[in-house]
């Protein structure tokens, strides 16, 4: 009885730790949903804890889900939460019971030089959240000053090892005309800065109301001087035709292609592309607080199965099988870095 009384936590000195209450707490917080579910139904509690054991919910376990692109900075900013984290993003935008899913992976996206986050803040993300650091192609409209400035912030970012991907960059030709050409120019300081390590995630949009094919077209002329044939690319939000899709791959086999809910409002000749993407090139991304679901303001990556919906039905397969192959995809090119 004399040794008994000798057992303490801190320092632990003995396996009868174990039995005090605060350990087995912290063992159970351990477990995973599935877990705690396994040992609450196949091991009865004593008669006078059956209530409160009962009055426990156990959680559903909802399918696994990959974001391949979304902003927190910005989302964060339209939900008024500029001091928030993933957590209060995901638990502000509403999200029905049947469409929620477990985000097991995803990119959060920083392309404001000016508002790129601090050293700490990429520390307190999660780890299942990998990082890009990019310049918006929209930002070459600034003065040279300002953009020489903000391609000495990005090379900056890029020395950061949460930083797993260059992008998003590329041409954005839904600008004015006269700016196209400064676009092409901005992109051409960043590309040396361009490493074997890096994803390299292109955003590439065309005029209005234009699937972009020049534009794709004039910027994988760009690229060929700068990036090898088979470095890993990321073509966020594709909007191309079957015809930009195999000068693509033809140039850069190991390209993904990455859809949003723009999916929704595909011409004829867009879905033909999306339904020829293979399932080992393909992810999905809500670009939130963009294109949010109907009877919301703003997306989040909690608002996945939304784009996945979108993209399942004109690819003639079901919401469970994307999901599966985005996933799969999203891990591979992004947390296996």
């Amino acid at each position: 009885m004399s040794l008994f009384r000798k057992v303490t936590l801190v320092p632990c000195n003995s396996v009868g730790a174990l039995l005090h209450w605060k350990v087995l707490l912290l063992l159970a917080a351990s477990l995973s949903e599935e877990e705690r579910a396994y040992w609450v139904l196949n091991f009865q509690a004593p008669e006078d804890a059956q209530q409160v054991a009962e009055a426990i919910p156990i959680q559903p376990k909802y399918p696994e889900a990959f974001d391949a692109h979304f902003h927190l900075d910005r989302t964060l900013h339209r939900l008024q939460l500029q001091q928030g984290e993933m957590k209060d993003m995901m638990d502000a935008v509403p999200v029905e019971e049947s469409r929620r899913t477990s985000l097991v992976g995803g990119v959060s996206i920083y392309c404001d030089p000016e508002t790129y986050p601090t050293d700490q803040h990429l520390r307190d993300l999660p780890q299942y959240i990998s990082v890009w650091g990019g310049i918006h192609p929209r930002h070459a409209r600034y003065s040279v000053v300002r953009v020489n400035q903000a391609v000495e912030r990005f090379q900056n970012m890029l020395a950061n090892p949460r930083v797993a991907a260059f992008g998003e960059v590329g041409l954005d030709h839904s600008e004015p005309m006269k700016y196209w050409a400064y676009q092409v120019e901005m992109l051409e300081k960043m590309l040396p800065f361009l490493e074997d390590r890096h994803v390299l995630v292109i955003n590439c949009r065309g005029m209005e109301g234009d699937c972009g094919t020049e534009a794709f077209l004039l910027l994988l002329h760009v690229l060929k001087r700068y990036v090898r044939t088979h470095h890993q690319i990321h073509l966020h939000c594709f909007t191309g035709n079957r015809y930009v899709q195999d000068w693509w791959l033809e140039r850069f086999p190991r390209t993904y292609l990455g859809f949003i809910n723009k999916v929704r409002t595909f011409s004829p000749d867009q879905i033909t592309a999306l339904q020829n993407v293979e399932d080992r090139r393909l992810l999905l991304e809500t670009d939130a607080p963009y294109f949010p679901a109907p009877g919301s303001r703003v997306s989040s990556p909690s608002q996945i199965s939304t784009v996945v919906e979108a993209v399942a039905a004109p690819r003639g397969t079901t919401v469970e099988r994307e999901l599966e192959i985005s996933v799969a995809n999203g891990k591979h090119l992004y947390q296996s870095q």
